[in-house]
């Protein structure tokens, strides 16, 4: 059965969509009927029942579809489904030594996690940018980055704590102000990777090798 609860005068429902025990993974998307669980070098293209239809090698190139369009990261470089590079950040992070973690987009813009190489687990900041020469502070950020999502109105942030198997805590972010408008529990150990839909949020759990929906109410 569905786990109901109640937090922050945030009502949810969890619900396990299925068991995938899938090794490392490090981001989810969505797009169509289909679910993709990339690990550090494969993608893994799943049915929303739970049946992995297809395994690519991808080697350290992260997949994320936004706005139903493809986008591989990459050494701190976007590029389209044609392979052609989108934005590329590498000198201007490789200056300040920071690496970018996860992707979202909203129109033109896009979304990011930027973090210190020698703690590449906490991220200094999320930052907006839309071309290769500059990207502005969205927010500051507390714990370990675990998925960012943007649904146009608003940016989700995902986070864990400093221990293995404890609850994430999921952020939600006014995008046109950087106002930070929820942050709730959710009893989920180590998510990681995140959808949001129609107040449905979508994560993955490395600690139990299952993937949730949660249905929101109050967001």
């Amino acid at each position: 059965m569905p786990l109901f609860l109640k937090a922050q005068n945030n009502e949810y429902v969890v619900k396990k969509m299925f068991n995938l025990p899938v090794i490392n993974v490090v981001d989810i998307s969505c797009s169509g009927d289909n679910i993709y669980l990339n690990t550090y070098d494969s993608l893994f293209v799943v049915s929303k029942k739970g049946k992995i239809k297809d395994k690519k090698q991808t080697g350290y190139k992260q997949s994320v579809f936004l706005d139903s369009k493809r986008y591989t990261v990459e050494n701190n470089v976007i590029r389209d489904e044609s392979d052609n590079i989108v934005i590329d950040l590498t000198k201007k992070l490789e200056k300040e030594k920071k690496v970018m973690k996860y992707l979202a987009k909203s129109e033109g813009t896009f979304f990011t996690c930027v973090l210190d190489t020698p703690k590449v687990s906490y991220s200094s900041k999320i930052v907006q940018f839309n071309d290769d020469n500059n990207y502005f502070s969205f927010a500051y950020l507390v714990g370990i980055p675990s998925g960012l999502f943007s649904d146009g109105e608003f940016l989700w942030y995902l986070y864990n704590k400093s221990l293995e198997g404890e609850n994430g805590m999921l952020r939600k972010y006014e995008i046109n102000t950087g106002k930070l408008i929820s942050e709730i529990e959710i009893p989920i150990k180590s998510p990681i990777g995140l959808h949001v839909e129609d107040k449905q949020v979508f994560t993955y759990s490395n600690f139990s090798g299952e993937f949730y929906q949660i249905t929101i109410g109050g967001q």
